[in-house]
């Protein structure tokens, strides 16, 4: 599932066809997809275990699941910046958000999908009972070094190594 941004200036949108309105457009994808492992547990003092009949043949079965998860809540931030970037002269990783009009050289307005603080444990598995997934949008202003930090934070928790790319666990937010 994804979301689509689009940015045009203001009485110039004719719709989404016409590539001359647009200024800036993003994607970002919604779901998360997470390792559901199983596991055959049972208390060693009563012999008894709080898995469901289900889940016992599911871990009979595979020992784990790729499964869709869901975040209801999404920040859209328009990062507040003033600093003069030239084309090919910006820092990585914030290269990858800074794009420039072909004919000035002016970059466009930084939008930037934050779900920074989207915790592991909030996301809910997206299965064929789920009828209706609520989404929150939040739109508001990121000052500049406070992006750059969630930038490095973000670059940080990618590259240790042995981080399985499935999973990021809520320290690593």
């Amino acid at each position: 599932m994804d979301l689509y941004v689009y940015v045009w200036e203001k009485d110039t949108f004719s719709g989404f066809d016409d590539p001359s309105a647009l200024l800036w457009k993003q994607k970002k994808q919604l779901n998360r997809y997470r390792k559901l492992r199983y596991k055959r547990t049972q208390n060693l003092l009563t012999g008894q275990t709080a898995a469901t009949p289900e889940m016992i043949e599911k871990a009979e079965a595979m020992k784990e699941e790729i499964l869709s998860h869901w975040h209801p809540n999404l920040t859209i931030n328009i990062i507040d910046d003033h600093t003069p970037w030239h084309p090919g002269r910006v820092p990585a990783p914030l290269d990858q958000y800074v794009e420039f009009e072909p004919t000035t050289g002016q970059y466009y307005p930084i939008v930037y999908l934050n779900d920074y603080w989207n915790l592991a444990r909030d996301y809910k598995p997206i299965n064929e009972t789920t009828e209706w997934l609520d989404l929150e949008l939040t739109y508001q202003p990121l000052s500049m070094f406070r992006w750059q930090l969630y930038m490095a934070q973000g670059m940080r928790s990618f590259s240790f190594l042995g981080q399985d790319l499935l999973e990021e666990s809520d320290e690593d937010r």
